[in-house]
């Protein structure tokens, strides 16, 4: 939405059903100029647009429970504006691997609804958005007529990178809404961070993220602070060592390793972590295991080894300025409206991501 702005757009922001004001949120991006639509004058999507729907000549919509419920609204209401569905991950692929690890054949039966459900909404949209490489190419070998378009995420780059001596412990960061998240830290202090502590037995894991059930808050130990949902990360990001990615299922691309490679965090991930990103083990700063001792490996050597964690610090952050900066976003979004045949307007000052 900021670079919406910065380009010259007017942009509003139309929640999905709940139209409270909220201070915090609403003021900010208010103060970016953006356009926020709360009660008591609107209390639904409908009655925006048929008021305002003739202003508009884009509408992206995040999330196919958010596109399902308004679409065919939007579509019959704004005949001028163009429709983006911006998949934020293909909910049907995640919904499939975690059915595959938990052995749950009722989660299968929910990829294959959710499969249904937004590929219907893909060819609905007049063009639709993936975050991840692996799953545009997964969606063009379902159907090669489908119109989509890559547009990863984006992240401000850190200003400063606090150094090595400065720093200590291990991070995890996931919304523990998300059942992936649960999963994956569940399995790392049970399968993999015992082979740590054998090295570093004073290691301090600080697990982040907001709705934590019991079975988060009960992984608390002396070697392991939950500490739920934090304001500021960006401080977090530059007082440890390792940032941990060992999800076992998912889709897209995953937001706390583009995160950290933006704050120069070395990470350790397995496989899927990193899928459709394209980065080169080790190379980019983040090194990739699957089996559980060379995973507990890695994250030994980034705390020990400080000039490797050096390297991988710089590397890690040279690979967000090219694929996650501003100039790359701009680059992606230039891409998806030329798709669409909207033309846009060039920026005269330098993009600001916050």
């Amino acid at each position: 939405m900021i670079l919406f702005r910065a380009m010259g757009f007017s942009v509003t922001f139309i929640p999905e059903d709940n139209f409270l004001y909220l201070d915090k949120y609403t003021q900010n991006l208010q103060r970016h100029g953006i356009q926020v639509i709360y009660a008591p004058y609107f209390n639904s999507v409908e009655a925006y647009i048929s008021h305002f729907g003739d202003f508009y000549d884009a509408v992206m919509l995040f999330r196919p429970g958010v596109a399902a419920k308004v679409l065919h609204l939007l579509r019959d209401q704004l005949k001028q504006a163009k429709l983006i569905y911006n998949t934020v991950d293909l909910h049907f692929l995640r919904f499939e691997r975690e059915a595959i690890v938990s052995n749950r054949p009722e989660i299968m039966q929910e990829s294959i609804r959710s499969k249904e459900i937004e590929l219907n909404l893909i060819k609905l949209a007049d063009l639709s958005t993936v975050v991840s490489s692996y799953e545009y190419d997964l969606l063009k070998e379902i159907d090669p007529s489908l119109k989509i378009a890559h547009l990863p995420y984006s992240r401000g780059l850190a200003n400063a990178i606090a150094p090595f001596k400065k720093r200590d412990g291990l991070l995890f960061v996931g919304g523990f809404q998300h059942t992936p998240n649960v999963d994956a830290i569940r399995f790392f202090c049970t399968e993999i961070y015992p082979l740590i502590l054998n090295k570093i037995p004073n290691c301090i894991l600080h697990v982040v993220g907001s709705n934590c059930p019991d079975e988060v808050l009960q992984l608390q130990s002396k070697n392991v602070k939950v500490h739920g949902f934090v304001e500021d990360l960006a401080s977090i990001l530059q007082s440890v060592k390792v940032n941990l990615v060992p999800l076992r299922y998912g889709a897209g691309i995953k937001g706390k390793l583009g995160g950290a490679m933006a704050a120069g965090l070395p990470s350790v991930s397995t496989t899927l972590g990193v899928e459709g990103m394209a980065l080169k083990a080790g190379d980019d700063g983040v090194f990739i295991a699957d089996d559980l001792q060379l995973f507990a490996n890695y994250v030994v050597n980034l705390t020990a080894d400080e000039a490797l964690w050096s390297r991988s610090s710089q590397a890690s952050l040279q690979f967000a300025e090219l694929n996650f900066g501003a100039q790359k976003l701009y680059d992606n979004v230039v891409e998806v409206f030329d798709h669409l045949g909207i033309s846009l307007p060039e920026i005269t000052d330098d993009v600001v991501i916050m």
